[in-house]
């Protein structure tokens, strides 16, 4: 199977036999990062709590010196303090990603993760899990906001849409 480094991205084969289906940990040969590594069919290895969610997000995916490489928009599925799922109509790439979304009071939010995988579903569109790097206050500052705004709009969904603004997204362009 293959693996990648959550802190700098090298990516790597390991043998799926040597890991444990609870995670084991890894060390990467090229920074020294430490994370923990699951199996491809590993089942219940979630160390969070996931909320349904369906908030529109924008992602961007940039390589080692920062240049955009793919970009595009989503919806979440789920989301916890250490991750979120997103469900796009195109793959995500490897590499960080940035997410950007604004919150009910229009103050852009952005927070940063790693893809962890990305599936193609029998409706053609894809599930892609990534798992948050900023800070802790950060991580779950975004989860927060992002589950307040998602309920706010499902509390009010009998309103006027005209009552409450449009969400968004923010997409760097691709030549930054």
């Amino acid at each position: 199977m293959k693996i990648t480094c959550i802190s700098c991205q090298s990516r790597f084969r390991v043998d799926s036999c040597l890991v444990k289906a609870t995670g084991s940990t890894a060390r990467c040969s090229n920074c020294q990062q430490i994370f923990t590594v699951f199996p491809p069919d590993a089942t219940n290895r979630r160390r969070h709590k996931r909320i349904k969610t369906k908030n529109l997000i924008s992602h961007a995916t940039v390589d080692e010196h920062g240049q955009v490489i793919s970009q595009g928009i989503g919806e979440t599925v789920d989301i916890s303090k250490g991750g979120i799922s997103l469900e796009t109509p195109h793959p995500i790439e490897l590499g960080l990603v940035v997410l950007t979304t604004v919150d009910l009071d229009n103050n852009f939010l952005e927070i940063k993760g790693n893809l962890v995988y990305c599936r193609k579903t029998a409706t053609g569109m894809y599930h892609s899990g990534i798992r948050f790097v900023d800070t802790n206050e950060q991580m779950v500052n975004f989860a927060v906001k992002l589950i307040k705004e998602y309920n706010h709009r499902k509390n009010d969904s009998h309103d006027s849409p005209a009552q409450h603004p449009t969400l968004v997204c923010h997409v760097p362009p691709l030549d930054q």
